[in-house]
C-alpha cells in the first residue's frame, strides 16, 4: 500500500490524499455482470425519435424509459434520432412482449427503430485517459 511505502499512517494519508469519489472522478462502483450468465441473452439497440422536443415531451419521455429495468443504458443524441437506447432481454419473445408492454407506449414516443445485436464487439469498459496531462488541458 501507498501509505506504508511513504512511512504514513492510513488516516493521515486519507486526509493528503483525496479519494477518487471525492475528486469527482469516479461517480459509481459497480461489478460488470455477464448478461448471458445471468440468461439475458437478447440484446438490442433502439432509436427513438420523440414527437416533439418540448421540455414536458423530453421530460415525460426520459421519466418512463428510466424507469424500464430492461433499458441499460439511454442517452439523448443528435442526428436521425432523439435517444437511443440499450435493452437487455432473455429472448425474442420477452424483447417482443417488452416492446408491446413498455417500449412502444411511452410518452411522447413518435417512432422506433430496433437493431438487434448479433455479436458484441467492443463493449464499454475503461475511460480513455491518454489525453489527459497533454498541452491545451
Amino acid at each position: 500500500m501507498v501509505a506504508q511505502s511513504v512511512k504514513v499512517n492510513r488516516m493521515d494519508f486519507a486526509r493528503i490524499i483525496p479519494s477518487p469519489r471525492d475528486t469527482g472522478f469516479v461517480t459509481r462502483y459497480v461489478a460488470v455482470l455477464n448478461a448471458e450468465a445471468v440468461g439475458l441473452r437478447h440484446s438490442a439497440i433502439l432509436n427513438f425519435k420523440i414527437q416533439s422536443h418540448g421540455q414536458a415531451c423530453r421530460e415525460g419521455f426520459e421519466s418512463a424509459i428510466s424507469k424500464i429495468e430492461e433499458v441499460v443504458e439511454c442517452f439523448a443524441v443528435t442526428g436521425e434520432s432523439d435517444y437511443i437506447a440499450r435493452v437487455l432481454t432473455r429472448d425474442l419473445s420477452a424483447f417482443s412482449t417488452l416492446m408491446l408492454q413498455s417500449i412502444l407506449p411511452l410518452p411522447g414516443l413518435a417512432t422506433v427503430r430496433t437493431s438487434l445485436v448479433i455479436d458484441e464487439v467492443k463493449a464499454f469498459g475503461v475511460v480513455p485517459l491518454a489525453h489527459l496531462g497533454q498541452e491545451g488541458d
